[in-house]
């Protein structure tokens, strides 16, 4: 299950059990738990500043893993031409491995050598898997789910029509909103490609941080992924 697959589930969950989902210190602590070894020990440093903070740390530690995966696996045995070197630097025969005497004196019957080509087969593309995805995107989409609640709240000390979606593993931020907020957004390295309820990816490289939610006279700061909607300022 990937960190994606895992984060939609833990969030599905945790309509059942409120009381750990409005304790942001508790919930990042059960959904520590409930990752592999490999990941937990990678964010075994890091402090979150929140559990949006932690979900991309987790993404970002599940790419790093398998990134060093990939790379171990694309390490080739011993080629032709690094074995006929080796063999060239010692002096043994060619075909027996021997010393002293050359391939052309061998008194062994030749062996049929094969030698691995390590241009015949060219490395397969990256897979532009997705690392987030958003549940509902549009109006519509919204009245069909019974998961989700829209809204409006101040968001940077103004008015915003926000939807509310526990299935959604990230909060996004529409391009028109943050040309009313003025921000200004940090352009990621690596993208976020994002799965829609259409089965479309989107990409984006854009992204705001410590943007500050007013609910019920309560603050919270919460990083906000740039997309292209229409319907909706903010998804949160």
């Amino acid at each position: 299950m990937s960190v994606v697959e895992y984060t939609s589930k833990f969030n599905s969950l945790g309509t059942y059990a409120p009381a750990i989902m409005a304790d942001d210190i508790l919930k990042m602590h059960r959904f520590k738990r409930g990752l592999n070894s490999r990941i937990q020990s990678a964010l075994a440093v890091y402090q979150p500043t929140g559990f949006d903070d932690l979900v991309g740390a987790t993404i970002r530690a599940e790419t790093d893993i398998k990134r060093r995966e990939d790379e171990n696996k694309n390490k080739r045995p011993l080629t032709g031409q690094s074995f006929q070197e080796c063999r060239r630097n010692t002096g043994a025969c060619f075909n027996c491995g021997k010393m002293g005497h050359r391939i052309a004196n061998c008194p062994e019957p030749l062996k049929k050598m094969t030698w691995s080509n390590t241009n015949a087969t060219p490395n397969k593309p990256k897979e532009n898997k997705t690392n987030a995805c958003m549940f509902a995107i549009t109006q519509e989409e919204a009245d069909d789910a019974n998961d989700v609640v829209a809204g409006t709240v101040i968001i940077n000390k103004i008015s915003a029509y926000v939807l509310f979606d526990c299935g959604t593993t990230h909060s996004f931020i529409s391009k028109r909103f943050t040309k009313k907020l003025g921000l200004l957004p940090e352009i990621l390295v690596e993208p976020f490609r994002i799965a829609t309820p259409t089965s479309k990816t989107i990409e984006t490289h854009k992204i705001h941080r410590n943007c500050i939610i007013y609910i019920n006279e309560h603050t919270f700061n919460a990083e906000l992924i740039q997309v292209n909607m229409v319907e909706f300022d903010v998804i949160l």
